[in-house]
């Protein structure tokens, strides 16, 4: 019987399907110059949907014994091909490997990998949300500065939301730690800047998440990074900014284990500040920093006392009288009569030529200091005798105690009497009404205060002796 073996010439349907399929890979090239993400993302689709078009294509053709058979296997190599090619390069494949680099903790190969997609295949399905997953890998190896950027381009494009708890969590902690780093490195302006960004995401957790154990330990998060931002600050000289950390910090964090630091921090930072003012000849803003030490809460400025007067003492040596004058003068038409008196009493101790121009002022000071503190009263006493003076009277102040005692007299004359202990003094004081304080210098005591008037040509003895308590003793 006759076989019919020849092989069948190409057909139309054949031909168009060779014509598809060149078109593809003319198609396949040109996206590839355009642009290699879109192309590597669709070629594994094309190829596999191409490949199996092709096996069905060879199986009919060979069974039709045509050549078409033999091209479409070509086709269906090269389909294949492609296939096989996108499991090995491209941006499927980088990303396989950096997720398993990343599993196995692998971080400085798996941020590599994903960095090449984000650069290489921007426009590949598998770029997309990548930024967050280069941030995580840098944060996890301890690249602070390079996961940094990518957090901040994750939160612009809408892929981390920086109001949501975990976010502004892991964010506070990245300041925070990069806040350490630039201080190990002496780069303290960058690490005060970083604490600060540290302090005011757990400044926001506190505030929007108030419930949570984020927002219990932010309150203690909170002061510790202001206290190191003022750290930073101060080995800058950036006297100011520390300052203002340091006075937010212990007034609105007065539980806080670094209320005490802090303190000592500002008073330092108040005398360092007023030294390098003296230094540089700004004699007010210096007196000023050092005085700012008198706004501390008692209870604090009683343990600082001693070393606060031995500094100002220092600070105001050299400085020229009228300066000091000046500014205790400001003082106290500021009725900040604490610092005043704090200026005039150096001023009356250590520059006895100026004395005559403080008296008033420093006596008013004092007097209005005194009157509202728990004192000894001054009663009015009767003239034990007679002067013949006009208008004047004459006053003895005895002193019975073992102390110095420093009377501040006010009225139609001015005075400061200082008498020490067992000893008097008498003067001559224009007759009229006066207001009398009175301080004894030693341990405990408190201040006599009283208003007396001294009439024309009276005589009058004004006797300080312990309290009668302590006579009793």
């Amino acid at each position: 019987m006759y076989s019919y073996r020849e092989k069948r010439a190409l057909s139309i349907s054949s031909f168009f399907f060779m014509l598809l399929f060149i078109f593809i890979f003319i198609g396949a090239g040109v996206l590839l110059y355009i642009d290699k993400g879109i192309f590597w993302d669709w070629l594994p689709i094309a190829c596999i949907a191409s490949a199996l078009i092709n096996l069905i294509l060879l199986i009919v053709y060979f069974v039709k014994k045509s050549v078409a058979g033999y091209i479409f296997t070509i086709f269906f190599i090269a389909f294949l091909s492609g296939v096989i090619l996108s499991s090995l390069f491209g941006p499927f494949a980088v990303n396989n490997r950096a997720r398993d680099a990343y599993d196995n903790k692998n971080y400085s190969e798996a941020a590599e990998g994903f960095r090449t997609i984000l650069e290489e295949y921007p426009s590949s399905r598998y770029a997309k949300g990548i930024i967050k997953d280069i941030a995580f890998t840098y944060y996890l190896q301890g690249s602070y500065e390079e996961s940094l950027p990518y957090f901040r381009d994750a939160i612009e494009q809408g892929i981390l939301n920086a109001e949501e708890l975990e976010t502004a969590k892991l964010l506070a902690e990245l300041y925070s730690k990069l806040g350490d780093k630039y201080y190990s490195e002496k780069k303290y302006r960058a690490a005060s800047e970083n604490f600060l960004r540290a302090a005011d995401y757990f400044d926001f957790i506190s505030a929007n998440f108030p419930e949570t154990n984020e927002a219990f330990i932010a309150k203690y998060k909170i002061p510790e990074y202001f206290y190191r931002a003022a750290e930073s600050y101060s080995e800058e000289k950036m006297w100011d900014d520390a300052l203002v950390l340091l006075e937010r910090l212990t007034q609105q964090y007065p539980e806080s284990e670094y209320y005490d630091a802090a303190n000592n921090m500002l008073f330092d930072l108040y005398i360092s500040k007023a030294f390098d003012l003296k230094s540089s000849g700004n004699f007010t803003e210096s007196i000023s920093s050092i005085l700012s030490i008198l706004d501390f809460p008692e209870d604090i400025l009683k343990d600082k006392i001693e070393a606060f007067n031995s500094r100002s003492s220092s600070l105001f040596s050299g400085m020229e009288a009228a300066a000091l004058i000046d500014s205790a003068d400001s003082y106290y038409m500021q009725s900040s009569y604490s610092k005043a008196l704090f200026l005039y009493g150096y001023i009356f101790n250590n520059l006895a030529e100026s004395q005559e121009n403080i008296t008033k002022n420093f006596v008013d000071c004092k007097i209005i200091i005194n009157s509202v503190l728990t004192y000894e009263h001054i009663f009015q006493s009767d003239p034990y005798a007679r002067i013949k003076k006009e208008g004047i009277a004459k006053v003895s102040f005895e002193n019975k105690t073992d102390y110095k005692l420093t009377a501040y007299i006010s009225g139609p004359d001015y005075r400061i009497i200082v008498v020490e202990g067992q000893a008097k003094t008498e003067i001559d004081l224009p007759a009229g009404d006066y207001t009398i304080t009175a301080e004894l210098a030693g341990p405990g005591t408190v201040p006599f205060f009283g208003k007396v008037t001294y009439e024309d040509g009276g005589r009058y003895r004004e006797i300080y002796q312990p309290a009668e308590e302590e006579i009793q003793e």
